[in-house]
């Protein structure tokens, strides 16, 4: 079965920064959605890497798991909140952007939501770090909306830049 990408919509944050990259108004013309991101937080708490939470139709998740790579660090956790580590932060070196990919399989069921996160902070050192996240959502009617944010309000800066894109099966 192949699949094809059709481009949704793309937001670029312009100069100043955004709080957050959301997507609205979400067809149901499509099996999956994937969102892309190329994203850095204008703040850091000590890390290369800056935790953004994701949304569903302005619901968080309920349950995460998070594997993650740090250096020579391994290790994972359960999270509150679906997790994306993926963004770089304002220590990294400058001008570098964290890069992932976020995808939701069947988001128009009237299932809970299930998400997987791939995804990678970036820096020229060995602090960069890769993680990748499932996640249950307690959302039961079709996606209509998706959001990432930092999750304390930091704004991602200037050039951060997410696509939406929406996957159909074909045979």
């Amino acid at each position: 079965m192949a699949l094809t990408y059709q481009a949704i919509a793309t937001t670029t944050v312009g100069s100043g920064g955004a709080a957050n990259i959301e997507f609205t108004s979400i067809p149901g013309t499509y099996t999956d959605l994937e969102l892309v991101f190329s994203c850095r937080v204008a703040a850091n708490y000590g890390n290369l890497f800056y935790q953004t939470n994701l949304t569903l139709n302005s619901t968080g998740s309920e349950n995460d798991r998070l594997l993650f790579g740090y250096g020579t660090t391994v290790g994972s956790n359960i999270v509150g909140d679906a997790v994306v580590y993926g963004v770089t932060s304002s220590i990294a070196t400058a001008n570098t952007f964290g890069n992932g990919s976020i995808y939701i399989p069947n988001y128009t069921s009237l299932n809970k939501k299930s998400v997987s996160s791939d995804s990678v902070s970036e820096s020229n050192d060995s602090g960069a770090i890769k993680s990748f996240m499932t996640a249950v959502f307690n959302v039961t009617s079709a996606v209509t909306s998706v959001k990432i944010a930092s999750y304390d309000g930091q704004n991602f800066v200037q050039y951060s830049t997410a696509t939406l894109y929406g996957i159909k099966n074909t045979v």
